[in-house]
């Protein structure tokens, strides 16, 4: 399931860069970056995880199954990341409140339904964050981090 929607966040991104014209695509260690002729770049793979905002990081001990990164030429961007987890999502709610609190972001909404916590919220320099916690039948969390931002 959690390679599914990496597969449909990826295609999402590419989307992004569908309007800016031609584009080119290069190898990058493990990943993918591809570029359009604004500028504006999508990197699939590779160290995409490394390029999340300031004050954010991977799960702690989470195996990062999928990481997309954009990037537009005006400064903006922000990555979409897809790990899997033993901790519950209780936890990893907590810990990404802790880290959205502390880079200023004021969670604007917040949802329980079924195993699925989330919540997502607004910080300085256009800063945004969103962030899901499914537990799933197998013990494991499948989390969703989307952070970035306008500038």
């Amino acid at each position: 399931m959690a390679a599914q929607g990496v597969r449909i966040m990826s295609l999402a991104a590419l989307a992004l860069l569908a309007g800016c014209g031609a584009a080119q695509d290069e190898q990058q260690g493990e990943g993918t970056v591809i570029t359009g002729q604004d500028g504006d770049q999508v990197q699939i793979g590779g160290d995409a995880a490394d390029q999340l905002p300031a004050g954010f990081t991977p799960y702690p001990g989470a195996q990062v199954v999928g990481a997309t990164a954009v990037a537009a030429g005006d400064g903006g961007g922000g990555v979409i990341m897809v790990m899997q987890t033993a901790d519950t999502p209780a936890q990893v709610i907590a810990f990404y409140r802790a880290q959205a609190t502390a880079a200023g972001v004021t969670i604007s909404a917040e949802a329980q339904t079924g195993p699925t916590t989330a919540f997502n919220g607004e910080g300085p320099n256009g800063l945004g964050v969103a962030v899901s916690a499914a537990g799933g039948p197998d013990g494991q969390t499948v989390v969703q981090l989307t952070a970035g931002s306008d500038r």
